[in-house]
């Protein structure tokens, strides 16, 4: 039923296909293996980047990632209960949940049998996460504009492989400082927080690269974080105040148990 959705044959990238989950379409798109420039965040003018911590990460396996983050109706059919303080309505995206209640979410999907055969439903690694956000590249934006449809009250335009997020309205102290009041979810990845990623120790299959006898940057395959820790990470993009764009360069640890984002998922080998 579902063997069009390996990752090992060669797809299009940003190719589309809908799982039926309790009623309820779930649009996922296919990231491709590749390579990009992680961490490389552009700074807020707009115009300059930052660069020194950012690395090479690799992923060597393609994977299906959800064309938004989990809305309200997804979450609900499953957990049967709608924890969202904010931004209410069932196409909106869930939000004030927890790592643990997320993960609690991907262990009933598969344990229910709802993943296409040989692949699996899972949280996204930070170096998923970014890459499916820039979509393969090195940019770090999209440009924004007003659109509708599917995804009522949307505030940007999808990125090059059809990936949106659901702006979460933000009301009282924003508005009141005159600043915007829309912001990106916070999105909860698989990953434990690190403040300082020290990509040679996680991900020991990596190499360095030399040029003219110095060494200039570091290869990650398929980087997962640390191994353990007390903080999960999140990632998020922020809309600058100009409103030109939004940098996917946010990164927080915040503990398990802190309902404080929303979560997008992917489907992966399990094998």
């Amino acid at each position: 039923m579902y063997s069009d959705w390996s990752t090992t044959d060669a797809r299009e990238p940003g190719e589309r296909k809908i799982l039926s989950i309790l009623g309820i379409e779930y649009p996922f798109r296919y990231c491709p293996p590749g390579k990009y420039r992680m961490l490389c965040r552009q700074c807020d003018d707009g115009d300059k980047w930052d660069c020194e911590a950012s690395f090479i990460a690799t992923l060597t396996r393609g994977f299906w990632t959800l064309e938004t983050e989990i809305t309200q109706e997804m979450w609900s059919s499953v957990m049967e209960k709608n924890p969202s303080k904010n931004d209410i309505g069932p196409r909106r995206p869930v939000n004030s949940v927890s790592w643990n209640e997320c993960a609690d979410y991907v262990c009933r999907l598969n344990g229910r049998g709802f993943a296409p055969e040989t692949l699996r439903f899972s949280l996204p690694t930070e170096a998923q996460w970014e890459y499916a956000m820039r979509a393969g590249e090195d940019g770090d934006h999209w440009k924004l504009k007003e659109i509708g449809g599917l995804y009522p009250n949307m505030r940007e335009a999808p990125n090059r492989w059809g990936l949106f997020s659901l702006t979460e309205f933000q009301a009282g102290e924003a508005i009141a400082a005159g600043k915007h009041s829309w912001y990106a979810l916070d999105e909860w990845t698989a990953d434990w927080y690190e403040d300082t990623p020290k990509w040679n120790e996680n991900a020991p299959d990596g190499e360095w690269k030399c040029r003219n006898g110095a060494w200039i940057d570091y290869i990650a395959r398929d980087p997962t974080g640390p191994a353990e820790g007390t903080e999960r990470l999140v990632r998020n993009l922020r809309m600058c105040d100009n409103r030109r764009f939004m940098p996917c360069g946010g990164r927080e640890g915040r503990a398990p148990d802190d309902p404080c984002g929303g979560v997008r998922l992917v489907l992966v080998s399990d094998r």
